[in-house]
């Protein structure tokens, strides 16, 4: 059994595979039989992304805004799959018509949970945030507490505690919207001990966005962010490709050009909860205050057209096994939607469990530019039978134009004033403009395996 050189075309989208579409050639595998037989390669593997970090929704501690970034390596895997025909060959060179595709994907995250303290606030406004307003009174020396929604229409509601004469008080209400597009949720705590404590929280939430505010003694309080940041990278090219056909032994070059697609979709999830804690010994006995979530999932879809340009050289190093380098080039124009879809969701309690949620869906704006790519592999293939080959290839590529978002902490439109134990909230404010569509580059890496037959 002895290696056939083919001549494929272009870069083969199963081994190199990486965010653009892998540039390895089985293009390699020469067939000595007459005829025009199709190659086909079918293939895996993993793949790493470093793309640009992506800072999620802001919110905001003690008047001080707080972030969390998910950087680093993306890791994933990919499948591909190519195929080539020879469509002739004139004066020593041969011609040939090459097809592939492939998808990858890949996912990084990163989480953070923050302690909150007595004498605070916690302020966790939407991209947009509703009508209406949110009034919290407290004071320790009572200790006494308020909470007040109104400006909602039925969502409207009032919690109080105007004296505590010993131990702890505990209590929270929810009040939906009548037609199911939103809720409000206010809750109050005192505690009458050595010190004596109290606070106030209230959030208002519906189609048009959604806000939560907390004043007073939050200690025990947690706010849990997660940041999680996901890549689908697909695509295919078309090329033409002519080989100088080699005398036995010697390496086979290759040149192809051809049209080139490629679609990077990013999905940004950040969600933020409200943990809040009872004061102890709760009152009512068993009580637990409902958990409080915003979710903000933040699309980036990018379509590239362009088209590429490359070369490979084949080399044999054994009778049955060659090695194969390759360099390719693209050119594209890009253009890039950002979009985004809030939940808020308020859930759990004891004694009265609730399940309430509300979405709301802002499309935020599109840009376009052109980008470049230059991608690299080297492969190594091996006969495994008279017309079947095994391949590993490792490969890269720099691509030089990926989105991201920005974000302005400035911009943030701070619609909360804290002035001493109390707090309050007025609406709607839209803080779209602190999220905005930025470009950076990525770096790609692949390792695959594949299976080429003749047919």
């Amino acid at each position: 059994m002895r290696l056939k050189v083919a001549l494929l075309a272009g870069i083969n989208a199963v081994l190199l595979g990486t965010t653009a579409a892998s540039a390895a050639d089985l293009d390699q595998l020469v067939i000595e039989e007459p005829g025009n037989p199709w190659v086909v390669t079918i293939g895996a593997g993993v793949a790493g992304y470093a793309v640009p970090g992506v800072v999620g929704s802001y919110f905001e501690v003690d008047g001080s805004q707080v972030e969390l970034e998910s950087d680093g390596l993306a890791l994933g895997g990919l499948i591909g799959i190519s195929a080539s025909t020879q469509l002739g060959e004139q004066n020593g060179t041969i011609s040939s018509l090459g097809i592939s595709g492939f998808m990858s994907f890949a996912t990084r995250s990163s989480s953070s949970t923050i302690a909150l303290g007595n004498d605070s606030s916690l302020f966790i406004p939407g991209i947009t945030t509703p009508t209406g307003t949110i009034t919290l009174t407290t004071d320790p020396a009572g200790p006494t507490a308020g909470a007040v929604v109104s400006g909602t229409a039925d969502m409207n509601q009032v919690a109080a505690v105007l004296s505590n004469s010993g131990g702890a008080t505990n209590g929270y209400g929810v009040n939906p919207d009548a037609a199911g597009g939103g809720f409000s949720y206010v809750g109050i705590a005192t505690l009458t001990g050595a010190p004596n404590l109290a606070y106030a929280f209230g959030a208002i939430a519906d189609e048009t966005g959604g806000v939560f505010l907390a004043v007073g003694d939050l200690a025990g309080w947690e706010v849990n962010t997660e940041v999680s940041h996901s890549l689908v990278y697909t695509g295919g090219d078309v090329t033409f490709a002519l080989t100088r056909a080699p005398e036995a032994g010697e390496p086979t070059i290759t040149g192809y050009a051809g049209p080139s697609y490629r679609f990077l979709g990013q999905g940004i999830t950040t969600e933020i909860s409200v943990d809040a804690a009872e004061l102890q010994p709760t009152a009512p006995a068993n009580f637990a205050y409902p958990l409080y979530t915003q979710t903000t999932d933040e699309t980036l879809d990018s379509h590239y057209v362009g088209g590429i340009v490359g070369g490979n050289i084949t080399m044999p190093v054994a009778e049955t096994a060659s090695l194969t380098l390759g360099l390719e080039g693209g050119a594209y124009f890009m253009g890039t939607s950002y979009d985004v879809r809030e939940t808020y969701a308020v859930s759990g309690g004891v004694p009265s469990a609730v399940d309430h949620s509300v979405e709301n869906v802002i499309e935020m704006g599109e840009d376009s530019g052109f980008a470049y790519a230059v991608r690299t592999q080297a492969n190594y293939t091996t006969a495994i039978g008279e017309a079947m080959q095994l391949s590993f290839g490792v490969g890269g590529e720099y691509l030089s134009r990926v989105a991201s978002i920005g974000r302005d902490p400035a911009g943030i439109t701070s619609a909360a004033s804290v002035i001493g134990d109390d707090a309050t909230y007025s609406g709607p404010h839209d803080n779209s403009d602190r999220n905005f569509l930025t470009f950076g580059d990525m770096w790609s890496f692949t390792l695959t395996a594949g299976i080429t037959g003749q047919f």
